[in-house]
């Protein structure tokens, strides 16, 4: 049977079912937020356990006493004074330093200029900056000491631990900034469609 539309009668579109926005970016957003969260604290805690294999791997000599340090690059040596947890820090003079290159020459020792420390609680490693030298070819470098004030400890030759660990909490502090900031704005888009698809 056919009806037939009576003559100047509006056709009315067909009613279509409005999809209200999906609760994935939810998920999105919250997995994103919380990947940040879990890689930068990892980034700290991996680039920690680097850091305290950096100053265990550092060459070690006995105050007073003279040593043979391997050096594979030309980059500046801190020389880091260990003693136990409140002996009064030696100056450069006091130490008595003094660094020969390969060829026997001798080279500057300068004194550090700031206050630089470390404490390894791991092996109870506590050293403090005390000099630098920058080494004019890869090579055996002679160190030695020779105070006269009847200082003793140990004396750490190795990097500057400030250049080397700063990376690390700028990139987990990015990775924390940037992820996290996505995983937030990603929920809150969605939190705003949905609730603007709610009052329509």
């Amino acid at each position: 049977m056919t009806i037939a539309t009576p003559p100047g009668a509006a056709l009315l579109p067909p009613v279509v079912a409005r999809r209200r926005p999906s609760t994935r970016g939810y998920w999105i957003g919250g997995l994103l937020t919380a990947a940040a969260v879990i890689g930068a604290i990892s980034w700290i805690v991996v680039a920690f356990f680097a850091y305290q294999r950096q100053i265990d791997s550092y060459s070690r000599m006995t105050v007073p006493g003279i040593a043979a340090v391997q050096l594979t690059d030309t980059s500046t040596c801190v020389l880091y004074y260990e003693n136990v947890r409140g002996t009064p820090t030696p100056t450069t003079a006091e130490l008595g330093l003094a660094v020969t290159d390969p060829a026997g020459a001798s080279v500057a020792v300068t004194p550090y200029g700031g206050d630089l420390r470390y404490d390894v609680p791991s092996n109870s490693r506590i050293g403090r900056a005390v000099a630098t030298f920058r080494p004019s070819q890869v090579g055996t470098y002679q160190i030695g000491s020779a105070p006269t004030t009847g200082v003793a400890g140990t004396l750490a030759v190795g990097g500057d631990i400030v250049r080397d660990a700063v990376p690390h909490p700028l990139g987990a502090g990015a990775l924390f900034l940037l992820g996290g900031g996505a995983g937030v704005a990603v929920l809150i888009v969605t939190a705003v469609r949905r609730n603007n698809d709610a009052r329509r």
